[in-house]
């Protein structure tokens, strides 16, 4: 028996926009098929906007304060970005399939619960509209 993998993108009738925040340091073996699905998500879903997000953490900031790293890029934070979106009327969720923490998959597992919690996620949105399905492997 064939299983199919899919994900599930909420398809409101609001504008649509895809925030993609990929740091190649963060890429690794273990999260490549990310690249991949994200891929697959702009080929198969329409957007109106498309952004990449870049993370931003001066030297002296409390990111790097607290978490002892820091990056010279030009500030874009995605979270600023997505609620700025939302303002402007766009639909706002992390796609679950589309996201990973390079710690542990333990660590991404909460995070996803977390958000989840919140109803911030494709998978755990409340709202009562139609989804487009995208087909991510067949086994």
């Amino acid at each position: 028996m064939i299983k199919t993998v899919l994900m599930k993108i909420p398809n409101s009738k609001r504008k649509k926009a895809l925030i993609v925040d990929v740091q190649p340091r963060f890429l690794n073996d273990r999260m490549a098929y990310i690249v991949e699905r994200i891929n697959k998500l702009i080929t198969d879903v329409p957007y109106s906007l498309y952004f990449e997000a870049l993370f931003h953490a001066e030297e002296d900031s409390m990111w790097n304060k607290q978490a002892k790293w820091f990056s010279s890029k030009d500030n874009n934070m995605l979270t600023a970005t997505a609620h700025e979106a939302s303002d402007f009327g766009f639909f706002t969720y992390i796609i679950e399939e589309c996201c990973q923490a390079t710690r542990s998959e333990e660590l991404h597992n909460r995070a996803i619960a977390n958000l989840r919690q919140t109803k911030l996620t494709n998978n755990s949105c409340v709202e009562e509209i139609p989804f487009i399905e995208v087909v991510l492997s067949k086994i």
